[in-house]
């Protein structure tokens, strides 16, 4: 697919796409006015990539069978004619030739049924491709007309942290221009810290605690900082709403729902929402209990640098504070 869109992407005429920032600049344009030239050029790099596909088939071949009908009419009359004079080996002739008979009959592929046969393979073959072609479009298409909002986004003003979320909601309203303040909202959110990234090496338990505040601050929680301080309860991370604990493992290891339930007594008492993240994993009896009381669990592996949820508490987590109203 990346060939396929980067061949559409450099058959997009840069004059027409100029001309339409500039339109879209002094507001004479609409977002969705340069997706039918985008998806045009789209088909004419899918159908390059995917040409018509070129079927062959095998010539209709009974030889097999007419030699087993032959053969067995030689023995089915060879067998009735012997019947009088050895009646048991007559009747075995028979019987065997008669078998070859009708496997001959069952196997023989007659002129309309062989045609039939190609006419159904070359169906499915080209449906196969039909489909195949509208997938691949439909795919890249996107791609690029997401793209293209997200470079509206950037030439006004959008943070990069949320080009995404302002592509996605500017390809869902063909009229986002006219709605008033949207566009001067998203231009006006926050820009946070950049993710803290990959590692090369597995950090330390402390290091690791500041790789987890600095992912929280990433994410818009701001106030993210490691607590330096002993009997701490269990609080590795703390944030005016949050308390974090950070299970840090060199190899695999799995977190248990006693850590999960004494985060979760930590955050009762301070009155503020239970975080729990690990570069491992979680017991079934931890994720259950999680799910239950509305603990964010969050796996951050400093070595790929990804931060992935696994509730719904992590998912709102990630998601950063609410937008404003």
């Amino acid at each position: 697919m990346e060939q396929v869109r980067g061949d559409a992407a450099r058959h997009l005429d840069q004059s027409l796409i100029a001309l339409f920032f500039t339109k879209w600049d002094d507001g004479s344009a609409e977002a969705g006015d340069l997706h039918p030239h985008i998806r045009h050029v789209v088909r004419q790099a899918v159908a390059d990539a995917t040409p018509r596909p070129v079927l062959e088939f095998e010539p209709r071949d009974n030889s097999g069978a007419r030699w087993a009908i032959i053969i067995g009419a030689v023995f089915l009359i060879g067998g009735l004619l012997g019947i009088a004079d050895a009646p048991g080996w007559g009747l075995l002739g028979a019987g065997f030739g008669l078998f070859l008979v009708v496997s001959g009959s069952r196997n023989w592929t007659s002129a309309t049924a062989y045609a039939a046969s190609i006419e159904s393979q070359t169906s499915a073959a080209m449906d196969t491709w039909k489909q195949t072609r509208t997938d691949l479009s439909r795919r890249v298409a996107d791609r690029l007309i997401l793209q293209l909002h997200r470079a509206i986004g950037h030439r006004s003003g959008v943070p990069a942290r949320v080009l995404n979320d302002f592509a996605r909601e500017s390809i869902a309203n063909a009229n986002l221009r006219k709605a008033e303040g949207r566009l001067a909202w998203w231009a006006a959110q926050p820009e946070y810290p950049p993710a803290p990234g990959r590692r090369s090496a597995r950090l330390g338990h402390d290091a690791y605690e500041t790789y987890c505040a600095e992912w929280m601050r990433s994410v818009g929680w701001m106030d993210a900082d490691v607590t330096r301080y002993s009997r701490d309860g269990g609080i590795d991370v703390a944030t005016a709403g949050h308390v974090v604990q950070c299970k840090h493992y060199s190899e695999r290891g799995y977190v248990g729902a006693p850590e999960v339930r004494e985060i979760f007594g930590v955050a009762q008492s301070e009155k503020k929402q239970a975080v729990l993240i690990t570069s491992g994993r979680f017991t079934r009896d931890a994720t259950d209990f999680a799910a239950r009381v509305g603990i964010a669990l969050i796996h951050l592996d400093e070595l790929n640098g990804e931060a992935r949820p696994l509730n719904a508490a992590g998912v709102t987590l990630a998601s950063g504070p609410a937008p404003r109203s």
